[in-house]
């Protein structure tokens, strides 16, 4: 049985899956997407191979002969910091005992803790040598920004991204904000938005209802002609 269970929150996605290798490739596909998504477009080979590496030992020596056995996996960006926190159940190792040199060419193992040292910019590991944290630093100046203009009728905001499952609640926080600050009327303007989905909808319908209750309501502007088309199948226009 191949589990795996996603948690994505604002600026962080949490994993927790069974130890099975084949969940490693979902775990770093989604990771790679979360970070592409905060970040821009920036380069994800060495967030993979570290992931990689790390999640590997978690599951084929953490786990090893415990069934069922669980490994936890935390990805947290702040201030273009990519920190990642991956947990075994296991009792641990002595770390403090790790080479320090490199393999030798002819050494058929011992090459995951140089490959993610070489990749990160710090590695630590807890007290007992289950839990690793390795972290990097990205430019994430390509990363989507969203931008707030007052105008006559109240305030524009532009979110700068797809209103999906994974950035929805990023958006409703920077829309509370400026909720919070007694505006009535919101015109949300959608120009560079090519995809919003089913909670997206439920964010416009939120956002709306609670502006209604204040004798205001949300606007939509500049919607892509197939977005429209859904808006006006689920009758929301």
């Amino acid at each position: 049985m191949k589990m795996l269970v996603t948690l994505r929150r604002l600026g962080m996605v949490v994993f927790q899956a069974t130890a099975d290798v084949e969940n490693i490739d979902h775990i770093c596909a989604i990771s790679e997407r979360f970070l592409r998504q905060e970040c821009g477009e920036v380069d994800t080979f060495d967030l993979s191979l570290a992931l990689r590496e790390a999640l590997s030992n978690a599951m084929l020596h953490g786990c090893a002969g415990r069934q069922g056995a669980k490994v936890f996996c935390e990805l947290t960006l702040t201030d273009d910091v990519l920190t990642v926190l991956v947990r075994d159940p296991g009792p641990g190792f002595d770390w403090r005992a790790l080479p320090r040199r490199e393999p030798e060419p002819d050494d058929e193992h011992g090459r995951g803790f140089h490959l993610i040292r070489a990749h990160a910019d710090t590695v630590n590991f807890n007290e007992a040598g289950n839990e690793l944290t390795f972290s990097k630093r990205y430019d994430c100046a390509g990363r989507p920004q969203s931008s707030v203009s007052a105008t006559e009728d109240g305030i524009t905001f532009r979110p700068g991204r797809d209103l999906v499952a994974s950035t929805v609640e990023g958006v409703r926080v920077e829309i509370a904000g400026l909720l919070a600050e007694s505006e009535s009327r919101l015109t949300m303007d959608l120009d560079g938005v090519g995809m919003v989905d089913s909670l997206g909808m439920g964010l416009f319908v939120s956002v709306h209802n609670t502006l209604r209750a204040c004798g205001g309501g949300l606007s939509l502007i500049n919607v892509a002609p197939r977005i429209h088309a859904l808006l006006h199948a689920m009758r929301l226009t």
